[in-house]
C-alpha cells in the first residue's frame, strides 16, 4: 500500500512538473475568463456593407491541375469552365 501511495503521489508530482500541464491550465484560464474590459468601450460595429465597392480581379493560375478533376462522372460539375476553355 505504501508503495503504490508513493507511486501515486510521485505521477501527480509529475504531471504537475510538466511545461504542457501549465501551458494547457493558462490556456484554458484565458478561454475562461471575461474579455479585456475595454473592449466594449472602444469596439466599433462594422458596416454590413461596403459603399462604392471595388472589384478584384482573381487570377487563378492551374499549372498541375489535377486532370481526374476533369472527369465528369468521378467530380460531376466540379469544373465546367475549365473544361470548356480545355476544348
Amino acid at each position: 500500500m505504501g508503495y503504490s501511495l508513493l507511486a501515486l503521489l510521485l505521477a501527480l508530482a509529475s504531471v504537475d512538473a510538466s511545461p504542457a500541464f501549465h501551458q494547457i491550465t493558462e490556456l484554458v484560464k484565458s478561454q475562461s475568463r471575461d474579455g479585456d474590459p475595454d473592449f466594449t468601450t472602444y469596439y466599433k460595429e462594422p458596416s454590413k456593407t461596403i459603399p462604392n465597392p471595388k472589384l478584384n480581379l482573381v487570377y487563378i493560375y492551374g499549372e498541375s491541375l489535377e486532370r481526374t478533376y476533369f472527369n465528369n462522372d468521378a467530380f460531376p460539375d466540379l469544373t465546367p469552365e475549365l473544361g470548356a476553355l480545355k476544348k
